[in-house]
C-alpha cells in the first residue's frame, strides 16, 4: 500500500528505503505477536495442568509458571513451628519427626504394627495469625511427598483437605507400597490434587489432614499448597460484571470475577479491557525470567546474523529469493512511479493468479462453479494394493500429495536451477525409500531401543541429521571470514566492519552477554546452566543455519527447523542422563520451533540484503529492527493475556490451548525409564528399592538405532558436500538431502518441480533475457496475488461466518 502511494499522490513521498525498513520491522514483528511466539510460549508453561498431571507440574520449578507462591513454605509438617500453624499428632507414640530414609532432610514417620491401628496428622492454619492462608473458590495443588513401605491388605494412607477436622474432602489415597520412578527415585511420590477448589463456607480455619490406617510404615513430606488459580483462569477466563452486580456477590465470589468500568472515558475502558483482566502481577515473576531467554536469543540470532552477512553475501554470493520480490515491488522510475506497474508480464500473473484462486474460493459457495483443482493425495489416485500400501504405511508421515501453488511456484522459481532439482530429485529418493524398505524388516525396527517411539520411515531423524550437518557446515564454511572477524576483534585488524548492523566487537560481546542471559536464566528456572547454554547454543545454530537455508533457497516455510529435538536426546540417554527438568525444558521451549521465532535469523539476514541492495545503513535497519521486536513481544503480550484472561484459552484457537501432542514427545521417555526401573528392582528384589546415581547409569545410556539413523543422514550429507569439492561440476546439491525428509518437501515438492521445468525451458528456448524482462515481473505478480487473494476471501469467509451465526 505504501509503495502504490508516489502513484496516487505524487506529492506524498515515500522512499525506497523507507519501504523496505517497514516491510523488514513488519516481517520481523508479525510473527513474533502471534505464532511468533504467543500462541505457543504462555499456553507451553501451563500444558500439564491443564491435564492434571501433578506430579510432572509440581517437579517443574514455579519460577516458570504463574502462582502465588506455596502456602506452607516454611511451614510444614517437617518445619519448626510458626505462630498461627498448628500440627497435631493422635498419637505421638506411633507418629514422630524423624530424618527420611536415605537422605539428610527430615520427615514424618508413622509406623503401624497391627492392622487396626489408625494415627493422623492435622495442620490448621489460622487465618489471622498464619503467614498465608487460602481463599475461599480458589483453586489450589494441594498434595505431600509421601512414601509406604511394607503395607498391609487393609492398609490405607489418605491426604484430606477441609474447612472443620470432620468436614472436608479426600484428595488422594495410597494403599500400595509405592515404587521408585523417575519423579520418585527415593520411593517419596507427589500425592494430592492439581486443583482442589476451597469451599464457600471458609472461615478462619483451614485444615489438612494425613490419615493412616492398618500395618506398615507411612513417611510424609513437603506437604504444599500452591496456588494454581491463575493458571485455570488462563484456561477458562474471568467473567466480569458492572459495578452494581459486583457489588451483590460474595467476597468469594469477586475473587473469581472483574469488576467492568461503568460510565467511563474510552481509554478507561481500553485500559480495563488490556490490562484489567490479565493478572499481570502474578506474571511479573515468569514474564521476567522468560524473558531472558526470549531476549538472549534474537539478541543472539541478531549477533550470530552480523557476523555472517558479509561472507554469504560477498563470499558464497547468495541470491535471498525473499527479498527480490520486495526489491522488485518497490522499484521506481525518475518520477517516482512503481516500475512494476507497467510491466504487463506482471499484470498477467497477477489476473492469473486472482482468477485461479478466487474460483477455488468461491466453490465453497456455488459448488457448480468450475475450477483447476492443484491439489490431489497420491494415495487416492492408487488402486487397492501393495503400492497403496506402502505410500500410506505410516500415520507419522505426512501423506504424499501434489499441491501446485501459484506462490511457492514464483519462490522456487527464483532458486538455482541445481538447488530446485537437486530437491526434487531427493524428494523422488525419499519416496522410493518409504517405498522398497516397507518390504524390509526396517519397518519394524523401534528407533529408541527400548521407548516406545514413532517407528519407520524414521523422517524426523533423517531430517535432522541432514539439518545438523547444515549448521556444522555454514561455520566450517566461513572458516576464512571468521578467521578476519577475529582479527578485527582481538587485534583491530580485519575484516571491515564499519558498514555492518553492530561492529564485530560488538557483535561478540552480544553473543557474551546472551550466553550470561541463558545461565541467568537457568539458575532461576532450577535447570543445568550447562544443558541451557549447550542446548539454547545448537539451537541458535540452527537458526543461523535456516538463515543461510533461506538466503539460498527462500522456502517460505518453518520444518527448515528440527521440529522435535527430544527425538535426538533420546539417543544420548534420556531422563537417566539429563534429569526431568532438563527432558521436560526443550518442550518448555517448544515455541522456538514449532512457531518462527527461530525464524527471525532469516529474517535479519533477508532484511540486511534488501537494505544493501536500496542503500539503508545497516546500522540503522538494526536499530528498528530491535525497536519492532521489543514492541512486538510487548504488545502481542498485552493482547494475547488480556484476551485469553477475558474469553478463557480454551475457547480460543486450538494453537493457544492444547500443547499436549508437543509434550508426549517426551513424555514417552519418562514412561519408558519408568518400566526400566520397575523392571531392574523386579530382577533385582534384595537391593533396597531407592534408585541412586549407581543405577541410574547402570540403566542410562545412548540409545543406538537413534544415533545411527542420524548419523547416516549427518555423514550422507556430508559426503554430498566431499562430492561437490572434489568433482567439479557435480549435480547434486546437499540442501536437497538435507531437506528431503522434511514436511517443508512435502508441501512444496511439486510447486518447486513446476518452477524448475518452466526456468529450465524458458533459459533453452528464450534465454536470459525472457527470464528478466517476462518470467521474472510475471511470477512478482503470482506471489503479490496469492497474498491478497487469500487475505480478501480470509476477510469474507469470517464475515459469511458472522452473518450465518447472526442469522
Amino acid at each position: 500500500l505504501c509503495a502504490a502511494v508516489p502513484a496516487l499522490r505524487r506529492r506524498w513521498s515515500v522512499t525506497r528505503g523507507e519501504l523496505v525498513v517497514v516491510f523488514s520491522i513488519l516481517a520481523l514483528a508479525i510473527p513474533i505477536y502471534g505464532p511468533g511466539l504467543w500462541h505457543h510460549f504462555a499456553p507451553l508453561q501451563m500444558e500439564f495442568h491443564r491435564t492434571r498431571d501433578l506430579d510432572r507440574a509440581m517437579s517443574i520449578s514455579r519460577n516458570l509458571w504463574p502462582n502465588r507462591g506455596n502456602l506452607l513454605e516454611g511451614v510444614s509438617s517437617e518445619d519448626p513451628s510458626v505462630p498461627g500453624v498448628v500440627w497435631t499428632f493422635d498419637h505421638p507414640d506411633t507418629t514422630q519427626v524423624t530424618q527420611v530414609p536415605n537422605g539428610d532432610e527430615r520427615c514424618v514417620r508413622i509406623h503401624h504394627v497391627r492392622n487396626d491401628q489408625v494415627s493422623q496428622v492435622i495442620l490448621e492454619l489460622d487465618r489471622l495469625r498464619a503467614p498465608a492462608f487460602p481463599q475461599a473458590l480458589m483453586r489450589y495443588a494441594v498434595w505431600a511427598r509421601v512414601r509406604l513401605d511394607d503395607p498391609g491388605p487393609s492398609t490405607s494412607g489418605a491426604l484430606w483437605a477441609g474447612v472443620a477436622p470432620d468436614r472436608g474432602y479426600e484428595l488422594t489415597n495410597v494403599r500400595f507400597a509405592t515404587k521408585p520412578a523417575v519423579l520418585a527415585p527415593d520411593r517419596f511420590k507427589i500425592v494430592g490434587r492439581i486443583d482442589y477448589q476451597v469451599p464457600q463456607q471458609l472461615e478462619d480455619r483451614f485444615y489438612l489432614k494425613v490419615k493412616f490406617s492398618g500395618r506398615g510404615t507411612l513417611w510424609v513430606r513437603d506437604v504444599s499448597i500452591v496456588d494454581v488459580e491463575d493458571v485455570y483462569r488462563y484456561l477458562e477466563g474471568y467473567e466480569d460484571a458492572s459495578p452494581k452486580d459486583f457489588a451483590t456477590l460474595t467476597e468469594a465470589e469477586q475473587g473469581l470475577a472483574r469488576q467492568r468500568p461503568d460510565k467511563l472515558s474510552t481509554w478507561e475502558r481500553a485500559k480495563y479491557v488490556l490490562f484489567g483482566l490479565a493478572p499481570w502481577g502474578t506474571w511479573a515473576k515468569p514474564f521476567l525470567i522468560w524473558g531472558l531467554l526470549i531476549g538472549g536469543m534474537f539478541l543472539g540470532m541478531f549477533c550470530l546474523v552480523t557476523i555472517f552477512f558479509r561472507h554469504w553475501e560477498r563470499g558464497d554470493r547468495l541470491t535471498f529469493p525473499l527479498q527480490t520480490f520486495i526489491f522488485d515491488l518497490t522499484a521506481g522510475d525518475e518520477r517516482g512511479c512503481l516500475v512494476i506497474l507497467r510491466s504487463r508480464a506482471f499484470w498477467v500473473g497477477f489476473g492469473l493468479c486472482v482468477l485461479h484462486l478466487s474460483l477455488q474460493q468461491a466453490s465453497r459457495y456455488v459448488p457448480d462453479l468450475p475450477f483447476v483443482n492443484t491439489k490431489m493425495q497420491i494415495e487416492e489416485l492408487l488402486p487397492p494394493g501393495v503400492l497403496r500400501d506402502a505410500i500410506g504405511a505410516t500415520p507419522y508421515f505426512p501423506k504424499l500429495e501434489v499441491n501446485i501453488r501459484p506462490m511457492f511456484v514464483a519462490v522456487a522459481f527464483f532458486m538455482s536451477l541445481e538447488v530446485s532439482m537437486s530437491m526434487v530429485v531427493f524428494f523422488i529418493a525419499n519416496c522410493i525409500y518409504r517405498f522398497v524398505f516397507f518390504f524390509t524388516p526396517l519397518k519394524t525396527l523401534p528407533p529408541a531401543g527400548g521407548y516406545l517411539d514413532y517407528g519407520f520411515p524414521f523422517q524426523r531423524r533423517w531430517a535432522a541429521g541432514g539439518l545438523l550437518f547444515m549448521a556444522v557446515y555454514c561455520v566450517f564454511s566461513a572458516r576464512k571470514h571468521l578467521a578476519q572477524v577475529a582479527a578485527r576483534v582481538f587485534l583491530g585488524r580485519g575484516a571491515d566492519d564499519t558498514q555492518e548492523a553492530v561492529s564485530y566487537r560488538m557483535a561478540v560481546f552480544g553473543l557474551l552477554v546472551t550466553t550470561i542471559m541463558f545461565v541467568v536464566f537457568a539458575h532461576f528456572a532450577e535447570i543445568n546452566p550447562l544443558f541451557v547454554v549447550v542446548y539454547l547454543g545448537v539451537f541458535l545454530l540452527i537458526g543461523l543455519s535456516a538463515a543461510r537455508i533461506r538466503a539460498e533457497t527462500g522456502l517460505p516455510h518453518s520444518t527448515i527447523l528440527i521440529q522435535y529435538p527430544p527425538w535426538i536426546l533420546v539417543g544420548l540417554g534420556t531422563t537417566f542422563v539429563f534429569g526431568f527438568r532438563q527432558i521436560v525444558f526443550p518442550a518448555q521451549v517448544y515455541f522456538l520451533y514449532i512457531g518462527t521465532f527461530l525464524l527471525c535469523a532469516p529474517i535479519i539476514a533477508e532484511s540486511m540484503a534488501l537494505s544493501s541492495r536500496v542503500g539503508v545503513p545497516l546500522r540503522k535497519l538494526g536499530q528498528c529492527l530491535a525497536v519492532g521486536f521489543v514492541v512486538a513481544v510487548l504488545v502481542g503480550g498485552i493482547v494475547s493475556m488480556s484476551w485469553a484472561y477475558t474469553v478463557g484459552a480454551l475457547n480460543m484457537k486450538l494453537a493457544m490451548a492444547e500443547k499436549r501432542h508437543f509434550y508426549n514427545t517426551m513424555s514417552f521417555m519418562i514412561h519408558g525409564d519408568d518400566e526400566l526401573i520397575e523392571k531392574h528392582f523386579v530382577d533385582h528384589p534384595n537391593v533396597d528399592p531407592v534408585l541412586t546415581d549407581d543405577v541410574a547409569r547402570e540403566l542410562g545410556g545412548v540409545q543406538p538405532v537413534t544415533l545411527i539413523l542420524v548419523g547416516l543422514s549427518f555423514g550422507i550429507t556430508g559426503l554430498l558436500v566431499l562430492a561437490r569439492v572434489i568433482w567439479l561440476g557435480f549435480p547434486l546439491h546437499p540442501l536437497g538431502f538435507a531437506l528431503a525428509f522434511t514436511p517443508a518437501m512435502n508441501a512444496l515438492w511439486s510447486s518447486i518441480a513446476v518452477a524448475y521445468v518452466v526456468k529450465s525451458l524458458a533459459l533453452r528456448f528464450g534465454g536470459v533475457q525472457v527470464v528478466r524482462q517476462v518470467l521474472r515481473p510475471f511470477f512478482v505478480g503470482l506471489f503479490v496475488a496469492e497474498l491478497l487473494t487469500l487475505f480478501i476471501w480470509s476477510c469474507i469467509g469470517a464475515t459469511t461466518q458472522i452473518v450465518t451465526s447472526g442469522g
